[in-house]
């Protein structure tokens, strides 16, 4: 009896501990990816931004998806692929208020992903 409450109770400490590295894995990874498109955002309203310095953030998107795909929904990645694909194009052709839209839905995301994943009461319940 003894053996099976330590045994439940440390797979309980586990899955804690495992869901608070994935939160903080999921926050990490997409609050560094919102801060070089809050950057580029800037750099979008000089209109200076070069499609360089974007590929720079698409680039650093491709390494928090390999990150994160393991914790998070698809459907989100595909999302995510499209605004960056679409704001690539924008940033090329220099329609940079058109490119700082796709930026602030990027952003946006980038704030709502992790925020899903929050051991907050109404995410549990």
């Amino acid at each position: 009896m003894i053996k099976q409450t330590i045994a439940t109770i440390a797979i309980f400490l586990i899955m804690i501990g495992a869901g608070f590295a994935e939160l903080f894995v999921v926050k990490n990874n997409f609050d560094n990816l919102r801060e070089k498109l809050e950057y580029t955002y800037a750099l979008a309203e000089k209109q200076t931004l070069t499609t360089d310095e974007f590929f720079e953030v698409y680039d650093s998107w491709q390494n928090t998806r390999e990150k994160v795909e393991f914790f998070l929904n698809h459907t989100d990645f595909a999302e995510i692929n499209y605004r960056m694909s679409e704001c690539l194009a924008y940033v090329k052709s220099k329609k940079y208020d058109e490119a700082m839209a796709y930026m602030q839905v990027l952003i946006d995301i980038c704030q709502h992903l992790p925020h899903q994943i929050e051991p907050t009461p109404e995410h549990i319940f």
